[in-house]
């Protein structure tokens, strides 16, 4: 039986929080350290710290519980919700729900339950809850056998725990139905994660005086996470067992508790009902564009000052959104669908504002896309509207991003008109634990199902709202019979209609309009186009706006077509550029005036997507006295602006502000260019625009890869296009198109005889060939580049070629090579006064010194570095050097150092929404935590690195991260975790072509092989490693690998053939300049010639290692070789009087 024990009590305006322990746990003991006293422990202080009630859960989790039946969870949460409902002390109070390890699956389970059962009680209870911790909670399901194991070793033996695997597929499902409660009640959710392993004694049956500590991580990181938008389980340094026992007020889970009650609000004398009660909105960083902030968000308002006569249609469109948990586990979809200004998108909104201020932490998206959208353009308005990373390039990496969520999509009719679009929709509306709302022209039931028809005002509203919206003398309007014929039966009870020839009262009387729209003779029962004949007035309304606004200002149609383009709307600043340029000063007051423009939620001066549609198209067309050729004119002028600002070879603020604004608003560019190829066109200026964007398309991928496509259709001739579309290829990860565009450049530009386009053209090709490790073809195309270059006295264009073959003669061990390329680009950096690119230099140098050993050489580069960026503000830039300075101290054992350095990249890197970068230098600092044997922070630093590659869609990084898991797994003594892991990045390296990668996986595989005793195996992987190492011409690896065979024959006793291994490992490592492995190698060297009593060779190759030890400046590099001297000479005290000796001499 269920019980609740009251802790302390607080204030009754403040929530109540109670404590759910887990399995096999205890109401007091599980939130306590053995021999707390009960008013000093957590539980205690909880209270005293947030001011509210604590109570404390007792109800029957005892391991035996789980033998012989199935999970008990639906019958725990049933009865915790029966408690909860009925308890006195509870009424009409606000909840918070904190659970340690199997408490959290109670939780899910009784909220999941309460909703879906027909018990009011239980799911009004579950309504006042506004918040729920979970601490070191198994969501995924993965880890309870490891939980019930542990506690069964503890506390409890229990031979049946293996078989709470088969468990595993209830609690998926659990997550998924929670995911769906939390996104439709919106209470706050803060999860946490232990981060160490729990460890105890066990002893053999056969022999109880011996016993092994045994370890394991009960619930492991990634299961630890809820899946839920903007919660991320933050790793504490404990075990599952401590995690949930603060020994103090400062430790970080007391904090953070405390700081998450303090956001819920208090509790106000007039609680709302169940149905419309406010949770706290979470903490949410930097919120993307298009979530939607709860029902107060601006994007909600209605563009008039209330949504008239739809309230049973927004009724209908509630009832969907308040949906049943079947609804949303089967991702329902409802379209509201009708003709253009018919309301569908105010109706959703409404609906939308209503529910999310019942539920304000709803996820929930708001996308809205311009008329005429193909699917590159939802793809595009989608990846930036949800905060996406730019490697999100297609549907199908859009679709798997998707967080859990209601997604609003209005506008939609054109993507539904696709076939591709059809079908990509159909994906998004089947991902798990997403819904669509859509509004449309145009109905598709297969996709949708269940269609609400959004029709014509009713009579009363639809007179109400003239009336109301009416610009002239009120008294100039007939009574309602005689207005009812005009409204009702001309305009059809169509809102926009409506609204559009109310604004008119300005421009003429109300007789005068009833003689204006006679005149048009457009009637609604005449246009067969139409799918409901009265609602053909739009399109009159439009003629009779335009005719007014033209007479009013002949220049409100011409900005009226050029804000069309922008679809979102014109910020401030750039439509008073426009205006300023164009001299259309005061046309902006009479669009807005006549419901054309209006300001939305965001400060952009924007419109309806009908009257942006009809503008565009009269435009375009010449009708109606709008005039594309005009219209066209200021527009090209602040473009090209903003792109000579951006082309500019000095960096400056400027720059950076034209680059960011041109990123921004590159869709409006976009639809200006492909307007004109379409259309009237200035031929000159699209060709030229086209050109100056030649370096902008990679960073608009979504947007760029149509326009180019089309532009090169319809220029075949212009070898550029086809360059920088090779470039977008290159980007998507589609070497084969990338390639087949430079090879068709490159034919046109030599068939021109353009040296300079083909150099350019050559100089892609070789990057191209360099990533798909094809060393000899990319470096025949950057030689001939380089010589291209010179022959046209391109000193840029040569730098950028130096530089780039520098990195490949250092991939290649080519030391000499790769320092005489860079210091030349370097020169010509300086001539240029490109900062950027000398910058880039000066950091590869201090990367080429750091391998090579020159400390002092490297600092200095990286100084010089670090100076330049910071002068051009270049962030990125200056986090990249910080990380490869990290590398150089991690690598001289100046850990303060180079966490520090680390620590200082990481804070750049969010500062510029580097995912990639964060990542990255994560790893790295994994490396340093696992090299100092600090494996708990090591693997957070790792998990938190592969979720982001993951995001980022970076395979090549994943790769990475598993070859990472596999070292600390190794380390571990875990071997088949560590060989799974191995196995994945080498199934990741081959996808990505990435020969390094996989030869130095096949490396480490071999040397979890050799310590296990396999040395017919690790002998395989080292030759495989060997192979593609020499395939490369990579030369430290394969240095690696031969010592790697070398410590093999010395293993074997083969001391001669160890030997011929070691040397032709030193050769490479000489040629490298590499002290470390030139040391370690001359070690085994000596060890093999004492082996072979050979004492000559052997203190020769002593000596010159511990030189090159010094020289190394690794403290670990010196302690081997210091080792090898001292188990060669037999001691500690005989290694001091050999080195006296020859030290002496």
């Amino acid at each position: 039986m269920a019980k609740l024990h009251l802790c302390r009590e607080g204030d009754r305006n403040k929530p109540v929080v109670i404590l759910i322990h887990g399995l096999n746990g205890h109401f007091l003991d599980s939130w306590r350290p053995d021999g707390t006293p009960p008013d000093a422990c957590w539980p205690h202080w909880l209270s005293e710290d947030s001011g509210c009630d604590v109570y404390l859960l007792e109800y029957d989790a005892s391991l035996s519980r789980w033998q012989h039946q199935a999970m008990p969870l639906p019958d725990q949460g049933d009865q915790v919700a029966s408690l909860l409902s009925v308890h006195p002390k509870l009424v009409e109070r606000q909840l918070v729900l904190i659970g340690h390890s199997m408490g959290g699956l109670v939780i899910k389970t009784l909220i999941t339950q309460s909703m879906h059962k027909d018990d009011p009680r239980h799911q009004a209870m579950v309504r006042r809850i506004r918040g729920v911790v979970f601490i070191a909670t198994p969501h995924q399901g993965a880890e309870l056998a490891n939980l019930a194991q542990a506690i069964g070793k503890l506390l409890r033996p229990n031979p049946q725990v293996g078989n709470l695997q088969l468990h595993d597929p209830h609690l998926r499902q659990l997550n998924r139905s929670f995911g769906a409660e939390h996104t439709r009640l919106g209470f706050a959710v803060q999860a946490f994660a232990e981060s160490r392993d729990l460890e105890w004694q066990t002893k053999r049956s056969w022999l109880p005086w011996l016993t092994r500590l045994a370890r394991v991580r009960v619930v492991d990181p990634s299961s630890s996470d809820p899946s839920l938008p903007g919660v991320t389980a933050v790793p504490l340094a404990q075990n599952h067992i401590s995690i949930s026992k603060p020994a103090n007020r400062n430790e970080h889970l007391h904090h953070a508790v405390c700081a998450f009650l303090g956001e819920i609000p208090s509790l106000t004398a007039q609680l709302a009902a169940p149905a419309a009660w406010v949770p706290m909105a979470a903490p949410v960083p930097t919120q993307p564009p298009a979530r939607l902030s709860g029902g107060n968000d601006k994007k909600l308002n209605p563009v008039e000052k209330e949504v008239y006569g739809r309230d049973a249609i927004v009724a209908q469109v509630l009832d969907f959104l308040r949906g049943d948990a079947n609804t949303l586990a089967v991702s329902a979809a409802k379209e509201v669908s009708g003709v253009g200004g018919i309301g569908k998108t105010e109706v959703c909104k409404a609906a939308l504002k209503a529910w999310l201020t019942e539920a304000p932490h709803a996820a929930a998206w708001y996308l809205s896309l311009p008329d005429h959208a193909s699917l590159a353009d939802l793809l595009d308005i989608a990846q930036r509207g949800l905060g996406l990373p730019s490697q999100v390039d297609t549907m199908d990496k859009l679709i798997t991003s998707l967080p859990p969520g209601l997604y609003y999509l209005d506008n939609l009719e054109s993507v539904l008109s696709q076939p591709e679009g059809i079908k990509a929709l159909k994906a998004w509306a089947d991902q798990p634990d997403v819904r669509l709302l859509v509004s449309s022209r145009q109905s598709v039931s297969a996709v949708f199902g269940k269609i609400i028809e959004v029709d014509r005002l009713p009579d009363d509203a639809a007179l109400r709202l003239f009336r109301e919206t009416w610009a002239g003398p009120a008294n100039q309007l007939p009574q309602d019979a005689e207005l009812t014929h005009f409204v009702v039966n001309e305009l059809g009870g169509h809102p926009l209609s409506i609204v559009l020839c109310a604004r008119l009262g300005d421009w003429c009387s109300y007789v005068e309009l009833l003689r204006r729209w006679q005149h048009l003779g457009t009637r609604a029962a005449d246009d067969p186009q139409q799918p409901t004949a009265r609602l053909g007035s739009l399109d009159t309304s439009l003629a009779l706006t335009a005719q007014a606004l033209h007479q009013h200002n002949p220049h409100t149609l011409l900005l009226w077509a050029a804000c069309a383009l922008f679809h979102g709307g014109v910020p401030q600043d750039t439509l008073e550029e426009l205006e300023s340029t164009s001299g259309w000063i005061d046309a902006r007051r009479w669009l807005v005036r006549h419901h054309v423009l209006t300001r939305n939620a965001e400060g952009r001066w924007a419109m309806l997507p009908p009257l942006a549609r009809y503008a565009l198209d009269a435009a375009q067309a010449g009708r109606a006295r709008f005039d594309w050729a005009v219209v066209r004119q200021p527009l090209q002028e602040m473009f090209t602006l903003k792109v000579d600002q951006v082309q500019s070879i000095c960096s400056s603020d400027q720059k950076r502000e034209a680059r960011r604004w041109l990123q921004q608003y590159f869709t409006a560019l976009a639809r200006l260019m492909g307007g004109m190829l379409s259309g009237q066109k200035d031929e000159a200026w699209l060709l030229a625009i086209a050109n100056k964007l030649s370096n902008e398309y990679i960073f608009n991928t979504v947007v760029a890869a149509p326009l180019l496509a089309i532009l090169c259709e319809r220029y075949p001739d212009e070898a550029l296009f086809l360059l920088r579309r090779g470039d977008l290829e290159s980007r998507l990860r589609d070497p084969d198109k990338a390639c087949a565009c430079y090879q068709e450049a490159r034919v046109l530009y030599e068939k021109k005889h353009d040296d300079l386009g083909l150099a350019n053209t050559l100089k892609s090709l070789g990057d191209l060939e360099k990533r798909q490790s094809e060393m000899d073809k990319a470096r025949d195309c950057y030689e001939e580049a380089k010589s291209l270059y010179k022959k046209k006295n391109d000193d840029l264009g040569l730098a950028n070629t130096l530089k780039s073959l520098g990195d490949l003669e250092r991939r290649l061990g080519e030391l000499s090579k790769t320092r005489t390329c860079y210091e030349e680009a370097l020169a010509l950096f300086k001539e240029c006064r490109d900062d950027l690119g000398l910058a880039n230099t000066l950091k590869s140098l201090g990367d080429l010194e750091s391998r090579r050993g020159e400390v002092g050489k490297a600092y200095e580069y990286y100084s010089q570095a670090q100076n330049l960026y910071e002068q051009e503000s270049d962030r990125l830039g200056l986090a990249d050097t910080l990380r490869s300075l990290g590398n150089l101290e991690k690598r001289l054992g100046e850990v303060d150092k180079a966490r520090a350095s680390y620590t200082k990249a990481l804070k750049l890197y969010e500062k510029e929404h580097s995912g990639a970068g964060r990542a990255y230098t994560l790893r790295v600092l994994g490396d340093l935590e696992n090299q100092l044997d600090k494996k708990d922070e090591a693997y957070v630093c790792y998990v938190e690195a592969q979720t982001l590659f993951k995001k980022g869609y970076d395979d090549l990084g994943l790769a990475e991260m598993q070859k990472s898991f596999g070292d600390l797994a190794s380390r571990q003594d875990k071997r088949d975790k560590a060989r799974d892991h191995y196995e994945q990045a080498r199934t990741l390296y081959a996808k990505e072509h990435s020969d390094i990668g996989l030869a130095y996986t096949l490396k480490s595989l071999g040397d979890l092989e050799r310590r296990l005793g396999e040395q017919g195996k690790a002998r395989d992987y080292y030759e495989q490693a060997r192979e593609l190492f020499d395939k490369t011409r990579y030369c430290l690896g394969l240095a690696s690998t031969l010592r790697a065979l070398g410590d093999l024959k010395r293993g074997e006793k083969a001391w001669s053939a160890a030997l011929d291994m070691y040397l032709d490992a030193l050769a490479l490592y000489q040629q490298e300049q590499t002290p470390a492995g030139w040391a370690k190698t001359l070690a085994e060297i000596a060890r093999c010639q004492q082996a072979l009593a050979h004492p000559e060779e052997r203190d020769d190759a002593l000596l010159k290692a511990l030189s090159m030890a010094e020289r190394s400046n690794t403290p670990n590099v010196v302690g081997y070789v210091r080792d090898v001297l001292r188990e060669i000479t037999g001691g500690e005290a005989q290694a001091q009087a050999w080195l006296a000796a020859h030290f002496d001499n």
